[in-house]
């Protein structure tokens, strides 16, 4: 079988007529498997670092936890998260500086394996789908000669796991996914000033009670439990990466006080703010 690689220069020009504003990173599959594989260790970026490929790309979370930015939407992520973007999406993950996130990532020549692929970003956290995807992974590391039909199938199990996610309306339903996107760009845009759940159910032309449904089967959380998700990473990584006072963070993240914020802050990482940033500063002293 011939490798049937997209061309890079063709597919950059075809992307950055609709999404000039993000960097392409073209990415060469082998002609063995039609694939490509990389552990990637994911830093502090920003949504200025948005990129996209000439494949389709799936990555699992191995540990840590951060932001992934795809177009205007923000979705939180941690440990045994299951990512799928079809080739052109903008994206960016983001993880605080000292607690890097640890990824696997998949590169597909869907031309080669003609597979039936999503049409939309997936952002899962599904068991059976990391499995899967570490098997996969397994079989480009070990295969360098190749066993196509076994790694095929394995490609193959994997999509159907994800089509199911797409489709399956008690998973992930795709009218409610669309119906809260303008919610979660305005939570992406505005999570520094006070955002109510009339205000994002207006901007969503919903109902407040639909929109809490949806926002339950899309993103596993209330609205507001989701808003607070979003503060809190962002806050997280101010600790890390300027001096600025607790007091400024916890109202720049749009926290109401800072009693608060301490106590949102506690709940989630079982220690308070300032402590988190002096327990980093100990270990940055350390390694040095």
């Amino acid at each position: 079988m011939q490798n049937q690689s997209i061309s890079g220069k063709k597919e950059k020009n075809n992307f950055q007529s609709v999404i000039p504003e993000a960097v392409y990173q073209e990415e060469h599959t082998h002609e063995i498997l039609y694939s490509r594989y990389k552990l990637y260790k994911q830093s502090y970026r920003t949504k200025r670092d948005l990129h996209y490929h000439n494949h389709p790309e799936c990555g699992y979370c191995k540990n840590g936890y951060g932001l992934f930015f795809v177009e205007d939407r923000i979705y939180p992520f941690s440990a045994g998260t299951v990512v799928f973007f079809p080739a052109g999406m903008n994206h960016i993950a983001q993880s605080p500086a000292e607690r890097n996130s640890i990824w696997e990532y998949i590169w597909f020549d869907n031309k080669a394996l003609d597979l039936a692929l999503p049409s939309r970003e997936i952002i899962i956290a599904d068991r059976d789908c990391g499995e899967l995807f570490r098997m996969m992974g397994h079989e480009i590391q070990k295969n360098e000669n190749g066993n196509f039909e076994l790694y095929r199938h394995l490609c193959a199990a994997f999509f159907e796991k994800l089509n199911a996610f797409s489709k399956d309306e008690t998973v992930c339903n795709e009218e409610a996914r669309k119906s809260i996107l303008p919610a979660i760009s305005l939570i992406a845009a505005k999570y520094g000033e006070y955002i109510s759940v009339a205000q994002l159910a207006e901007c969503c032309r919903l109902s407040e009670s639909t929109l809490r449904r949806n926002f339950l089967v899309i993103t596993g959380q209330s609205p507001k439990s989701y808003v607070n998700t979003i503060r809190l990473i962002i806050a997280e990584q101010l600790l890390i990466e300027t001096s600025i006072s607790v007091l400024d963070i916890s109202e720049r993240c749009g926290f109401s006080c800072l009693s608060t914020f301490n106590r949102c802050f506690l709940k989630r990482n079982g220690i308070p703010p300032r402590l988190y940033r002096r327990n980093l500063k100990i270990e940055q002293k350390t390694k040095i």
